[in-house]
């Protein structure tokens, strides 16, 4: 029975405090390259704000030029329509004569 004890204890799962330098050198290539990316990624958002402050900027003035085209859009709507009077009036005139 003791026998079948120390199998037992020789087949479990253990930590062994002997660790191979190349899974030491390989964690810490690991860890530099999640640094790197990262840092890269930072830079990234960094650089996707300040694109998003300029096209603040530029949709602020699109916006202002559209309330403008619509505002001129009116005013052709209403001058087509006094046009329009204008050529029903002298088409009355001519017909008088």
């Amino acid at each position: 029975m003791t026998e079948k004890i120390m199998v037992e204890k020789n087949t479990r799962w253990h930590i062994n405090k002997n660790v191979p330098v190349g899974i030491i050198i390989t964690f810490l290539f690991q860890f530099g390259g999640f640094i790197w990316l990262f840092s890269g990624l930072s830079s990234d958002v960094v650089e996707l704000q300040k694109s998003d402050i300029e096209n603040a900027a530029v949709n602020k003035s699109f916006y202002a030029l559209e309330a403008t085209m619509y505002s001129m859009k009116d005013g052709q709507v209403r001058i087509e329509t006094q046009l329009t009077r204008m050529d029903g009036r002298i088409n009355r005139i001519l017909e008088k004569d």
